[in-house]
C-alpha cells in the first residue's frame, strides 16, 4: 500500500500516477542499514506491473461489517473487542505489577553471585552483542562506547539476572513450587505453534531435547513463584490514564524484556535497535517478560514480609519491502 512506509526508500514514489495495465521500472538502492547484509547500500530495479488501483474509502460499521469480520452481528463483534481489549489491558497490568516487584527483589537482595553463573550469563549475552553487531545492529546508546564500557554494563545485567534468578529459585524453593508434565507439555505446544507448518516436527524434537525443555520450563516456573508471591503481596488496583501506561519509562539497569517485547515508538519509520537478549538463568527464568498493550490499571503491590525480604531466526524479507526486526528485548537506560 503506497504511503505505508513499508519499502524501501524511493520505492513508493516511483509508482505515484501508475495505472492498471502500466508497467513501471522502479530503480532505487537498499539502505546502508537494511536487514540483509549482502543487500545493504546496492542499486536496485524493479520491474513492476500494476494490476489494480484502489482507494481507502470508509466503512459503515454495521452488521454487513461485523459478518465480514467473521462475527455473527455487530454486537457479537463489539463483544469480541471488547474481551481483546480487557485481557490486554490484564497483560499490561500484570507486566508492571512484575516489572515492580522483581525490581525490589533485585534492590532488596545483597549477596555474592557464583562466579561461574554470572560469566556463564555474561557470555550468552555478549555472544549476542557481537552478532547484532556483525549484523550492523548496534544500538544508539552503544555507540561510540569502547568493548571495556560494554562489557562492564552487560555484565552488571548478568548479574542482575543471576541474582534474580537465585531469588525467585529460593523462594519457589521454600514453597514446593514445581512444574507439573501437563504444564511443560503445554508451553512445548505452544512453543511448536511458532513454526506454521512444522509443528508437529517441533514439537518432537522439544520431547527429544532435555536442555530445550529446561529452557521453557524455566519461564513458566517463573511465573508460578510471581504468582505466588502476588498471593501473598496485599495488591491494590490504582485507576491510571492510558496515556501514562502507553508512556514509556526509563528501565532500570540490567532490564530486559523478552521476545514479547513492549514496541518501541517509531522514529522516522525505522525501530529501535533491541539490545542484550534476555535468556533465562536456570532454574529460574527470564526476568522480565513485557506487554502487548496498555492497561487503563496498574497494580501496586506491598511485598510480602518473606519475599521482599529475602530464539528462531527472522525470516529473510522478499525485496523491496523493509524487513521487519528481529525482536530482541532492549536494553535499560537508566541505571540502578
Amino acid at each position: 500500500m503506497l504511503g505505508s512506509g513499508q519499502f524501501i526508500p524511493g520505492f513508493e514514489e516511483q509508482l505515484v500516477g501508475a495505472k492498471p495495465g502500466g508497467e513501471v521500472t522502479v530503480k532505487t538502492s537498499f539502505p546502508a542499514d537494511y536487514p540483509v547484509a549482502a543487500l545493504r547500500g546496492k542499486d536496485a530495479e524493479f520491474e513492476v506491473t500494476v494490476k489494480e488501483v484502489e482507494a481507502p474509502v470508509e466503512a459503515a460499521i454495521d452488521d454487513a461489517f461485523a459478518k465480514r469480520m467473521g462475527m455473527s452481528d455487530l454486537a457479537a463483534l463489539k463483544e469480541a473487542l471488547r474481551g481483546q481489549l480487557a485481557a490486554e489491558f490484564a497483560q499490561t497490568s500484570r507486566f508492571r505489577l512484575k516489572r515492580a516487584l522483581l525490581d525490589a527483589l533485585d534492590s532488596g537482595h545483597h549477596f555474592g553471585l557464583p562466579p561461574r553463573m554470572v560469566e556463564a550469563e555474561f557470555d550468552v549475552i555478549w555472544r549476542q552483542v557481537l552478532a547484532d553487531q556483525a549484523e550492523g545492529g548496534i544500538p544508539p546508546e552503544d555507540e561510540g562506547k569502547s568493548e571495556d564500557e560494554l562489557k562492564s554494563e552487560y555484565r552488571k545485567i548478568a548479574e542482575r539476572r543471576v541474582r534474580l534468578g537465585l531469588v525467585l529459585a529460593e523462594i519457589g524453593r521454600k514453597h514446593a513450587v514445581t512444574v507439573s508434565d501437563d504444564e511443560l507439555a503445554q508451553a512445548m505446544r505452544a512453543e511448536a505453534m511458532r513454526y506454521r507448518g512444522r509443528e508437529q516436527e517441533v514439537f518432537d524434537q522439544l520431547r527429544q531435547s532435555p536442555n530445550a525443555q529446561a529452557s521453557l520450563r524455566a519461564p513458566v516456573y517463573e511465573e508460578k513463584v510471581v504468582d505466588l508471591i502476588f498471593g501473598l503481596a496485599q495488591v491494590t488496583d490504582k485507576p491510571v490514564s492510558k496515556d501514562d501506561l502507553l508512556k514509556e519509562d526509563d528501565l532500570p539497569e540490567g532490564y530486559a524484556a523478552s521476545e514479547e517485547a513492549k514496541p518501541a515508538k517509531a522514529k522516522s519509520g525505522k525501530a529501535k535497535t533491541a539490545k542484550a537478549k534476555d535468556t533465562p538463568v536456570a532454574p529460574a527464568p527470564k526476568a522480565e517478560a513485557a506487554p502487548k498493550k496498555t492497561a487503563p490499571k496498574v497494580k501496586e503491590a506491598k511485598a510480602a514480609a518473606e519475599p521482599a525480604q529475602a530464539k528462531a531466526k527472522a525470516e529473510k524479507p522478499a525485496p523491496p519491502a523493509k524487513a521487519a526486526a528481529k525482536p530482541k528485548p532492549a536494553k535499560p537506560k537508566a541505571k540502578s
